[in-house]
């Protein structure tokens, strides 16, 4: 029997980031901005994911909301240029390509969202966020 205490370890814990954004979000529509406000730093909190993660990028939304925007701008700066540096040379994932597209839509880039999501759907045709994404788009949201 192993030794638990040998066992590998991940190298990140999930994340809540997203639920946190999506939390508070509803706590603000709701009229609640102080249980919105907890939900954001929570989120904040899980600043420990990678720069090129949908983790992360959830991460910047909740920087976002707290009016933390210089900074959020700057890692989301961050998050595009290292999903571009990791396709330098490489066929880009659609998982990468979902997140560049958020990336790019959050920044206010709507023509290069669009560019990213639509590569994506090539490569995992059908793809549901993908799909809900250009969707948003079209409808205008």
């Amino acid at each position: 029997m192993r030794n638990p205490s040998h066992a590998r370890k991940p190298r990140f814990r999930p994340s809540d980031a997203p639920i946190c954004y999506r939390a508070g979000l509803v706590s603000e529509a709701l009229g609640d901005g102080e249980a919105a406000k907890a939900h954001w730093r929570n989120g904040v909190s899980e600043a420990h994911h990678p720069i090129p993660s949908v983790e992360r990028f959830y991460v910047e939304c909740c920087r976002w909301k707290l009016g933390e925007q210089v900074q959020a701008v700057a890692n989301l700066g961050a998050v595009r240029h290292a999903i571009r540096a990791r396709a330098e040379g490489t066929k880009t994932s659609a998982e990468d390509l979902l997140l560049l597209g958020l990336v790019e839509k959050a920044l206010g880039d709507k023509r290069a969202a669009r560019a990213a999501f639509e590569e994506a759907l090539t490569q995992s045709p059908g793809h549901p966020v993908v799909v809900r994404e250009l969707r948003r788009m079209n409808a205008g949201a």
